[in-house]
C-alpha cells in the first residue's frame, strides 16, 4: 500500500505536466478557431457606431455582412465562430469592447438553451488556449464543466503536432475582412444530420438570464442590443420535438420579456437546400436571404423609432 500511493502521486503529477505542455505550446495559426484573432482585432480596431453579430458558427456561415453593411451604411463585425464556445463566453468576448452607439444582433444556436452549451464545450478550451486572457472572464461553473472534457482537447492537442497542414474548407484563412466565413460558397452541400435540440436536457433559463444581464450591460455603455432567431433547415425544424423545444422558448422570452427578438423562429425555416453541411450553415442563397431579412428588420427598427420621437 505504501508503494501505490507515490506512483498514484506520480502518475497525477505526469497527467498535470502533460495538459500543462499541451496547454503552454500554441496552436498552429492556421486552425480556425485562431479566427477569434482577428475577429477580436476588427472589434478593437473599428470605431462606433457599429454591428455587431454574436453567436456560433451559424452566425460565422450565415451572414454576408458586406450586403448588411451597404444596406444601412454601419459598419458590420462577425464575431461567430463556434457554437461550443459556449453563450456565456460569446458575450464576454465582446463585452469590454461595447462602445456608446453599437448595436449587438445576438443569433444563439437553440441549444444553448438545453442542457449546459452555454458554458461551452471542449471547442471553448481551444478558444482559451490561442487567447488565454479570456481565461479571467470563466464562472466557476464553466471551469467545473470544462474539466471533463480535458482528456478529449488534449487528444485532439495531440493529433494537431501531427497534422501537417491545415483543413482545406474549415481554416483560420477561410473568414473575409468581415468576419465572415466564405471558403463553403461555391462547395456542393452534404447531407443534413439532424438530432433533438434538448435531446433529453431541460431548459436552461440561466441562458435567459444571461441575454437579459448582457442587453443591460449594453444598455448601461449606450449601446443596444436585441436578439434575432437563427436560420435552421426544414427538416431539422420538423424533427421530433424541436418544434416544441423552440415554440417554448420563444414563449418563455416574450412572457417573461427577456429581450426585443428582431424575428420569429419561422421567418427563418428554409429548404435543406439552401444549407451546406448542417441545419444552421447557410449556403450562398441562403445566406443571402437571411442578411437582407436581417437588414430589412433594422431598417424597420429604425424607422419605428424615427415615428416614435
Amino acid at each position: 500500500m505504501t508503494r501505490i500511493v507515490p506512483k498514484i502521486v506520480a502518475m497525477g503529477l505526469l497527467v498535470l505536466v502533460t495538459y500543462g505542455i499541451l496547454w503552454l505550446i500554441p496552436p498552429k495559426p492556421y486552425l480556425v478557431y485562431a479566427s477569434v484573432l482577428d475577429k477580436q482585432n476588427r472589434l478593437a480596431s473599428l470605431p462606433a457606431p457599429r454591428l455587431i453579430f454574436v453567436g456560433g458558427s451559424a452566425v460565422a456561415l450565415g451572414l454576408d455582412s458586406q450586403l448588411i453593411e451597404t444596406q444601412l451604411g454601419m459598419p458590420v463585425i462577425n464575431m461567430g465562430v463556434n457554437a461550443g464556445f459556449g453563450l456565456r463566453y460569446m458575450v464576454e468576448q465582446v463585452k469590454p469592447w461595447i462602445r456608446a452607439g453599437d448595436i449587438i444582433l445576438m443569433i444563439p444556436e437553440y441549444e444553448h438553451f438545453y442542457g449546459e452549451l452555454l458554458q461551452g464545450d471542449q471547442n471553448l478550451l481551444w478558444a482559451l488556449c490561442i487567447q488565454p486572457s479570456m481565461l479571467r472572464t470563466l464562472s466557476r461553473q464553466q471551469m467545473f464543466h470544462l474539466l471533463p472534457e480535458l482528456p478529449s482537447f488534449a487528444q485532439q492537442r495531440v493529433q494537431e503536432f501531427i497534422r501537417t497542414r491545415a483543413d482545406p474548407i474549415y481554416n483560420r484563412n477561410a473568414f473575409n475582412a468581415y468576419g465572415d466565413f466564405v471558403n463553403h460558397l461555391d462547395l456542393p452541400s452534404a447531407a443534413l444530420a439532424l438530432s433533438a435540440i434538448a435531446n433529453g436536457q431541460p431548459f436552461n433559463g440561466e441562458a435567459l438570464l444571461l441575454l437579459k444581464e448582457f442587453q443591460h450591460y449594453a444598455q448601461k455603455q449606450g449601446a443596444e442590443a436585441y436578439l434575432i432567431y437563427p436560420a435552421i433547415a426544414e427538416s431539422f425544424w420538423n424533427y421530433p420535438e424541436n418544434r416544441k423545444a423552440i415554440e417554448t422558448l420563444k414563449l418563455t422570452i416574450l412572457r417573461q420579456n427577456i429581450v426585443q427578438p428582431l424575428s420569429a423562429p419561422v421567418d427563418a425555416v428554409w429548404p435543406d437546400a439552401m444549407f451546406f453541411d448542417t441545419v444552421y450553415h447557410l449556403s450562398r442563397q441562403g445566406r443571402q436571404l437571411y442578411s437582407e431579412m436581417i437588414a430589412q428588420r433594422l431598417l424597420r427598427l429604425h424607422q419605428n423609432k424615427l415615428t416614435t420621437k
